[in-house]
């Protein structure tokens, strides 16, 4: 997250975990707005996982598998 910060230090540009990190003070913090932005960050890869299950299951396995 550093990098991201350093190389983009406009908030226009930031990265997604970058700007949710911004959302925490620096001596204090608001868990509910916190607990948001994490929620509405993970919530498109949540539902693309559930959506695509059954194929990363069958990838993961094919790839285990010798011959």
């Amino acid at each position: 997250m550093l990098i991201a910060l350093l190389m983009m230090p406009s908030a226009d540009h930031r990265t997604l975990m970058a700007g949710i990190t911004s959302l925490r003070g620096q001596y204090s913090a608001d868990i509910p707005t916190f607990a948001a932005g994490v929620l509405i960050a993970g919530l498109p890869v949540l539902v693309t996982y559930l959506f695509l299950q059954r194929q990363i299951a069958d990838s993961v396995t094919a790839g285990a598998t010798k011959g």
